[in-house]
């Protein structure tokens, strides 16, 4: 019986643990949907100020691909979506994709 109570006892820590971990990483997700909308809001105003590195660092968090075809136009393809509860900003028309004309 008592090795009974020390696994129950056991399991209920662990599932705690669990439960901690759990809200911790649904925590840190939030921190990031707010860090990229964030970023997405002021990307338009401030992009060109950026060093080159920082703009590969906001295309690599957007997971932006960009591909050009002459005079055929580009593609444009990216992969964040935003926060699901913020359908206002630009940034919630994200993923998704756009091919610009040619000349």
């Amino acid at each position: 019986m008592r090795d009974l109570t020390r696994a129950t006892e056991t399991a209920e820590s662990e599932l705690e643990h669990l439960r901690n971990r759990q809200s911790r990483i649904r925590e840190l997700e939030r921190d990031r949907d707010a860090l990229l909308t964030s970023y997405a809001r002021i990307i338009p105003e401030q992009l060109d100020a950026l060093l080159p590195e920082e703009h590969h660092r906001v295309y690599k968090m957007l997971n932006l691909s960009v591909f050009g075809y002459g005079d055929e136009g580009i593609d444009l393809t990216w992969a964040w979506e935003g926060p699901s509860s913020d359908r206002s900003n630009d940034a919630s028309r994200l993923p998704g994709s756009v091919r610009t004309p040619g000349r």
